[in-house]
């Protein structure tokens, strides 16, 4: 974004592109995991809890709700663990009801406390459709692999842009502006 020089743009070096100071550290295509599952290319938001990535598939987005009982099975979140030196990989995906369909509908919080909270919820693609399911997960445990489910809400009206409060408690949604307690979910852990 800006102005690029002029005589960037007569020596071709504005051809190059401009990297700001960041540095590519690694990358991983979201198609296969280990197990050889596969998973949606297109990638469309992303939350991220201690060194665990978790992005929604753009491809997942058109199928909600018509297909939503039957996703295909590259549709889900992709969850990508980064070693400390930026290398990542595709260990696994998330596939509950509110994930098969996920956009601007995604966040993560890790608490004062420690704990960290996925939500993942259908995007709001078509508001005549109810409920629609958000899923929230406990992705406290370092190992990406070891999330835990907590459940899944019925939001009664159309989602979008989710956003948890800092203490995990409350989930935030717009478009219709609402808001959840999900507190209940965790209230018997010490954490």
């Amino acid at each position: 974004q800006g102005s690029v020089p002029r005589a960037d743009q007569m020596s071709g070096r504005a051809e190059k592109g401009y990297n700001c100071g960041l540095a590519l550290l690694g990358h991983t295509q979201l198609t296969k995991q280990v197990n050889g599952d596969t998973r949606a290319a297109g990638n469309a938001n992303m939350a991220w809890a201690g060194h665990c990535a978790y992005i929604s598939g753009s491809a997942g987005v058109s199928i909600a709700p018509q297909q939503a009982p039957k996703p295909p099975k590259n549709a889900g979140i992709a969850v990508v663990s980064v070693t400390p030196d930026g290398t990542p990989s595709f260990v696994a995906t998330l596939r509950k009801p509110g994930g098969v369909a996920t956009a601007e509908t995604i966040n993560a919080v890790t608490t004062k406390t420690g704990r960290s909270i996925l939500v993942v919820g259908q995007y709001g693609n078509d508001a005549l459709s109810k409920p629609k399911p958000m899923d929230v997960y406990d992705v406290s445990n370092p190992d990406c692999t070891k999330y835990k489910w907590l459940g899944t809400y019925y939001w009664p009206r159309n989602i979008h842009n989710l956003t948890l409060s800092a203490d995990g408690r409350y989930v935030f949604a717009t478009l219709p502006l609402q808001a959840a307690d999900i507190s209940g979910l965790f209230d018997n852990d010490p954490k």
